[in-house]
């Protein structure tokens, strides 16, 4: 850890975001690092074009809002025996181009000078992703690095380049407020989220504010319609946005997806949704994925970050967040401990009850088709044994001329006799055909050879 070293400068802090909308974790943080550092100056500095997220709302309405938001931070650090100075900067707005953050400390360093201690103020979530920021590096060339806990989050940072250059930097208070740069403080006695993301979409449903947005700047976006807008444009109810994100992870081979419901643990999402990916590209495929098949349902897609690097890539889908990372990563930040009070299954169980009355009713229809179709079959099985009679009776006629040819034996007394009496039974079974067709000739039969024995006897 570096140490600090005499001597007294000014120090400024510098709170920079999108700023879409302010809220009260934008002010407690800057409240905070304030009277932490004891700053001479603060300084918000809304962005002008966030190169990593789309859809923001115009930058007139943000620096509107954020002016706002000064104004509340000018009452709460006034009750302060030396009060910051807070300010606001429209610097990148006026910026044309995609605001980076490297070029605004080192312009800020310019305008202040070489002797001012400059300290960026940011969330964890945002240490997460600063290999993903355009020059990192450089930031700590013209400014300190001052990172704030975040529900969920912690300090620690996955990248090793980060994670590296975090290490070599740690500093403590008194270094910052001494040197002009180049040191990076963790802060864990503050407990803020600064996504607006669940916030747009609360103001998008209409849903309770109260604790997360200032009036005022409550009153100023109902004032201006804002966010009411996206409303229009969305038909996707809970279910079917949970189900829509599935089936896209599911498209391009998502591992291991859990659905959260967060409606009871915070007004900013209702769901999150956790997959991994096994690679960069897979990662990325998957937030494209979601992206894609959101917004072709009719959804709306607020941002999607960590594209850069693939490691951990958030799609934000307003009412859900979904959370695409590598195994380690997920691992190593483990969501499910953070969420996981109220596991989900990935298809919403509604989806599924319908179903299941569905093939119950079908049992019925399908018992009483199989009866009418035993029906239907009985009459052909009934023929059947009428066929089987006329087959009988053949074998019934067999039998009689059997029977007349064991009489004749006893009328004959010569072997002439029993020979023609063979003859005779010789030729009945030729018969058989003509017997079935004229049972009349029973009789023509059995006399012939009678005829044939009255003679011999002669």
């Amino acid at each position: 850890m570096q140490t600090a070293t005499p001597g007294p400068m000014m120090r400024v802090g510098v709170l920079g975001g999108t700023f879409d909308p302010p809220h009260a974790g934008h002010l407690a943080l800057g409240a905070h690092f304030a009277r932490l550092l004891d700053l001479d100056r603060l300084i918000l500095i809304p962005a002008g074009h966030p190169w990593q997220k789309q859809d923001v709302s115009p930058a007139a309405d943000r620096l509107a809002m954020t002016e706002l938001a000064a104004a509340l931070l000018r009452e709460e650090l006034g009750k302060d025996v030396h009060p910051a100075r807070v300010e606001v900067s429209r610097m990148e707005i006026d910026r044309t181009g995609p605001s980076y953050t490297a070029d605004t400390v080192k312009t800020l360093r310019a305008q202040l000078g070489a002797q001012t201690s400059i300290a960026w103020l940011m969330g964890a979530d945002q240490l997460l992703h600063l290999n993903n920021w355009e020059r990192w590096r450089d930031i700590f060339l013209y400014s300190h690095v001052c990172v704030a806990s975040r529900p969920g989050h912690g300090t620690q940072v996955p990248n090793p380049a980060v994670q590296g250059e975090a290490r070599s930097r740690e500093a403590d208070t008194a270094l910052i407020q001494s040197r002009p740069s180049g040191g990076l403080l963790r802060e864990y006695s503050l407990a803020v989220d600064l996504s607006s993301t669940g916030l747009r979409a609360s103001l998008e449903q209409g849903r309770d504010t109260t604790g997360l947005l200032p009036a005022s700047i409550a009153a100023y976006i109902k004032e201006h319609h804002l966010y009411r807008q996206v409303l229009d444009t969305r038909h996707m109810d809970l279910s079917q946005l949970q189900y829509t994100i599935v089936d896209a992870l599911e498209d391009v081979k998502g591992q291991d997806i859990q659905v959260f419901d967060t409606i009871h643990m915070t007004g900013m999402f209702d769901r999150v949704i956790v997959a991994s990916g096994t690679s960069n590209r897979q990662t990325r495929a998957l937030a494209m994925s979601v992206r894609d098949k959101v917004k072709a349902a009719g959804g709306e897609v607020i941002s999607v970050e960590g594209l850069d690097t693939g490691e951990w890539v958030l799609v934000d889908c307003g009412d859900a967040v979904v959370h695409i990372m590598q195994p380690m990563v997920r691992s190593y930040y483990s969501l499910e401990e953070l969420w996981g009070d109220k596991k989900l299954p990935p298809k919403p169980v509604e989806k599924k009850a319908p179903a299941k009355k569905h093939t119950a009713k079908k049992v019925a229809p399908k018992e009483a088709v199989e009866q009418s179709e035993k029906a239907e079959k009985t009459p052909t099985v009934k023929k059947t044994p009428v066929k089987k009679p006329a087959a009988k009776r053949p074998a019934a006629k067999k039998a009689a001329v059997k029977k007349a040819a064991v009489k004749k034996p006893a009328v004959k007394k010569t072997p002439a006799k029993k020979a023609v009496v063979k003859k005779a039974s010789a030729k009945t079974p030729a018969r058989k055909a003509p017997a079935k067709k004229a049972p009349a000739q029973k009789a023509p039969v059995k006399k012939p050879p009678a005829k044939k024995a009255a003679k011999s006897v002669k």
